[in-house]
């Protein structure tokens, strides 16, 4: 899947209704998805959780999310 940048509408890192942290071990205790929403088209978007580098209990989120964040301003 390719993702453009100037596509993404949103990035947060966290739990949501959508991908609640009592899905995942130990609550989220530590680490949190990213997700991504971004435009198709004028009435379309997706929205895309990532969790990058899991191992089990921790993930590489947090220095993916502060990637985007950069690259986004």
């Amino acid at each position: 899947m390719e993702l453009s940048l100037s596509h993404i509408e949103e990035v947060y890192m966290g739990f949501d209704d959508l991908f609640p942290a009592s899905s995942a071990k130990n609550f989220g205790a530590f680490w949190q998805p990213i997700r991504i929403r971004s435009t198709l088209s004028r009435s379309e978007s997706q929205t895309v959780y990532l969790v990058i580098n899991h191992t089990g209990i921790f993930s590489d989120n947090q220095t993916w999310f502060n990637t985007l964040i950069s690259l986004l301003r």
